[in-house]
């Protein structure tokens, strides 16, 4: 096996760890940013006196709010999946450029066995 093909191989899992690492995080950051929301709401609630109980439904309920708020704003969720749709496909152009120097690399060099 050639070394550069192995190196090209190699930077383009790299270029795909780096991109898959990057969707996830993206999508990581919707998951925990409610999950924070209700945290820290009903830390306040309780440090202001109410029940554990109580403060969790509290929160949930500002939680649930603020979610109703952002589902009546299309524009604005849909501008997030957007992002992370581009994000994915963007990874994807940059993959397939080492399909295109690796391509053109076997056809320039003789291949010596």
């Amino acid at each position: 096996m050639n070394i550069n093909v192995f190196l090209i191989r190699l930077m383009q899992f790299i270029t795909f760890a780096l991109f898959i690492f990057a969707a996830l995080v993206y999508a990581g950051v919707f998951l925990l940013v409610p999950l924070d929301i209700l945290f820290q709401g009903t830390r306040v609630l309780h440090g202001m006196g109410f029940p554990v109980v109580l403060a969790f439904l509290g929160a949930g309920a500002a939680l649930g709010w603020l979610g109703k708020k952002v589902w009546e704003m299309p524009a604005l969720w849909q501008l997030v999946l957007d992002i992370g749709m581009q994000l994915v496909a963007h990874g994807r152009e940059q993959i397939k450029r080492y399909d295109d120097v690796l391509a053109s690399y076997q056809t320039s060099s003789p291949q010596s066995k």
